[in-house]
């Protein structure tokens, strides 16, 4: 058994993960961050591995892979069995073969960093980390109220990702 089932197979059959942890963030968010965290931290590729943002820009067949509209929830949701069922019947995952690459913000560290994703229902691939120039990191901090964790694109990066990659910045 893999994935979260996996992990949380130590909180035996039954238990409900609902009420609130000591920080006031309801336990299943709790649960998810950690387990991120750990997916997070387990997939980390050596930096010389990684992408940037010239390789991704000259991978035109991997920029047309790219979901801008995925986000960390939704690829819970759709490739851990657990999920929530809000994507069910609008998209679901058929086959090992379905792959998505989208882009996070990993913002554990002191500065946060764009990070591009290939999961799959075997886990993750961090396939490139992106340094933010520091305004832009600064307002991302200051949206999310300095909070640590792993998020969506605001719609201001994504502008300025995809104004890095050559294509149409405004997209909402």
């Amino acid at each position: 058994m893999g994935g979260l089932s996996f992990f949380l197979e130590g909180f035996g059959p039954g238990t409900i993960l609902f009420g609130c942890g000591d920080s006031g963030l309801p336990l299943l968010v709790i649960v998810l961050i950690i387990y991120l965290r750990k997916i997070t931290n387990n997939c980390i590729l050596e930096a010389a591995d990684m992408l940037g943002l010239q390789d991704i820009r000259e991978d035109q067949l991997l920029i047309n892979e790219i979901d801008w509209e995925m986000t960390p929830e939704k690829a819970v949701s759709l490739y851990l069995e657990w999920g929530n069922g809000w994507n069910h019947g609008v998209r679901m995952v058929k086959s090992p073969k379905d792959v998505s690459y989208y882009f996070v913000v990993y913002s554990w560290d002191q500065d946060p960093v764009i990070h591009l994703v290939r999961r799959d229902t075997q886990g993750s691939e961090e396939l490139a980390a992106i340094a933010l120039p520091s305004e832009l990191a600064q307002r991302f901090k200051e949206h999310w109220g300095g909070h640590k964790g792993l998020y969506a694109l605001t719609d201001e990066l994504r502008d300025w990702l995809r104004q890095e990659l050559g294509l149409d910045a405004t997209w909402h």
